[in-house]
């Protein structure tokens, strides 16, 4: 592949990357395709093979090597999947301790609504409840 296959492939990896994954994944892949660009324009009569050899040799050592270290960086207070943002603002409510027997008459609650989804039972809200 010529030199400028190698950065388009470099820089659509960036491009999918910013937009999609965010994970790094693709980020080392281009980092790779660019070390492959600068070696493809600059090193004289290299054979076919050798800059994929490079490309692939050079994708698995800088996705070991570099992607966990940003994800750190970036990402330092929360784990791989722990994306829980969305939670905040949210309340929450315990459900009461049920024997098996009584499973099928458990109330499904609701968050928020203070109601349950069983007609004619109401969730405590915490404050006294009159008449």
């Amino acid at each position: 592949m010529e030199w400028w296959g190698w950065a388009i492939l470099g820089i659509a990896c960036m491009v999918i990357e910013v937009h999609l994954t965010q994970d790094f994944t693709l980020f080392c892949v281009g980092v790779a395709a660019f070390v492959v660009t600068a070696v493809a324009a600059f090193a004289v009569d290299l054979p076919f093979w050798s800059h994929w050899l490079l490309f692939s040799a050079l994708s698995v050592v800088v996705l070991l090597t570099v992607r966990k270290p940003l994800l750190g960086r970036l990402r330092p207070d929360r784990g791989r999947d722990a994306d829980f943002d969305y939670l905040l603002g949210e309340v929450a409510q315990r459900r009461p301790k049920t024997s098996p027997a009584m499973a099928s008459e458990r109330p499904n609650y609701a968050v928020r609504s203070g109601r349950c989804a069983t007609p004619n039972r109401r969730i405590s809200t915490g404050a006294s409840d009159a008449g």
